[in-house]
């Protein structure tokens, strides 16, 4: 048994990574609120642990600083929007949205 986790431990690792994406989304549709925010803020996770990775951090030091980005980064974000009301925060969002650059281009 335990020579079928270790030939698949990259794949059982993406499905757990994968789990915990989908349950984020499953939180944020629960609360009635149309949103792709945390898939925006787990690619500047993906984005920020690549390049710590790259310049050699460990892997114990990259979790929380990944948490943290992606946690301040929320909280900037989040924090304006949070005082509007009815449709406007749909609008703040599609503001901020479009004020961000894409950085695939």
């Amino acid at each position: 048994m335990t020579h079928y986790f270790h030939e698949n431990l990259g794949l059982i690792q993406q499905t757990l990574v994968y789990m915990i994406l989908a349950i984020s989304l499953q939180v944020v549709l629960r609360c009635g609120v149309v949103s792709l925010a945390s898939i925006g803020f787990y690619t500047l996770g993906s984005y920020t642990a690549a390049i710590l990775l790259k310049h050699g951090w460990p892997a114990a030091l990259i979790i929380p600083m990944v948490v943290l980005a992606a946690g301040l980064l929320g909280y900037a974000f989040g924090r304006p929007l949070a005082r509007l009301r009815g449709l406007y925060p749909r609008h703040g969002d599609a503001g901020l949205r479009s004020r961000d650059p894409d950085p695939a281009h």
